[in-house]
């Protein structure tokens, strides 16, 4: 994503990710894309089964992002599901709560 972003598109504010498992992948190849406070809130689709799950929210939180809201696209508890990831700092004062 740091390649593409700069040569070919500019400095997102926002992002959706829904690449089937390789979330993590995408997210470690976009160090400068993540790290730039233009950089608003990342929409993700992950599945809960996956080992890279966790990881990715640990990823991100690790980046300085929080889930603000997610949407599970079923009705298991292992169903694929949209987070909403927001930059911590865009969060009002009483969200800052680990989510």
């Amino acid at each position: 994503m740091d390649d593409l972003v700069g040569q070919f598109v500019e400095q997102p504010n926002h992002i959706k990710l829904d690449v089937d498992g390789i979330e993590l992948d995408v997210l470690k190849g976009a160090e400068r894309t993540l790290a730039d406070p233009a950089l608003k809130t990342i929409l993700v689709e992950l599945e809960p089964g996956l080992i890279t799950y966790q990881l990715t929210i640990d990823f991100l939180k690790a980046k300085g992002f929080r889930i603000q809201s997610f949407r599970q696209h079923g009705t298991g508890y292992l169903d694929t599901g949209n987070y909403l990831f927001v930059r911590a700092s865009e969060l009002p004062s009483q969200s800052h709560a680990e989510v």
